[in-house]
C-alpha cells in the first residue's frame, strides 16, 4: 500500500517589536512562546483548512527587521494505492 499526498504552504509572521532581542535569554523565551502559540493555531486551523486532513511536514523561519516570517510545508493524503486499485483516504474507489 502506498499513499499519495497533496502539498501546500502556509505563511505567517511574528511581530518582533514586542519581543526585543531574540538572541537574548528573555527574547529567546518570548520568541519560543510566540512560535509555539502560532504553531498550535496553525495545527488547529488545519483541521478545517480546505477540507481538512492536513499536517505540518516542516517549517522554516526567516528574520527580517522586526518580523519573523514562518513558512510551513503541509500535506494531506489524496490517494491510497492497494495493488492496482486507487482509493481516497476515506476508502472510495478512484479508478
Amino acid at each position: 500500500m502506498s499513499i499519495r499526498y497533496e502539498y501546500g504552504f502556509m505563511f505567517h509572521t511574528i511581530d518582533l517589536s514586542q519581543i526585543g532581542d531574540v538572541t537574548s535569554e528573555d527574547g529567546t523565551a518570548l520568541f519560543g512562546q510566540a512560535l509555539a502559540e502560532l504553531t498550535q493555531g496553525v495545527n488547529d486551523s488545519l483541521l478545517r483548512f480546505d477540507g481538512g486532513d492536513w499536517e505540518i511536514v516542516s517549517h522554516s523561519i526567516n528574520f527580517n527587521g522586526l518580523a519573523a516570517m514562518v513558512s510551513f510545508l503541509i500535506r494531506r493524503p489524496v490517494m491510497v494505492q492497494e495493488g492496482n486499485v486507487l482509493k481516497s483516504p476515506e476508502g472510495r474507489l478512484l479508478s
